[in-house]
């Protein structure tokens, strides 16, 4: 699965934006539902 995401070739871990920003979608709902799940054990 993630042999199929093309990944930008100055991937680097400086910038955690560029992480969000390619992203691909699935990765984005899940980490949209993580953020969801935690609000909804702390609060």
């Amino acid at each position: 699965m993630l042999e199929s995401v093309n990944l930008p070739e100055r991937m680097t871990n400086d910038d955690p934006n560029e992480l969000i920003l390619f992203a691909p979608p699935y990765l984005l709902c899940q980490l949209a539902f993580l953020d969801w799940e935690i609000r909804s054990i702390y609060v």
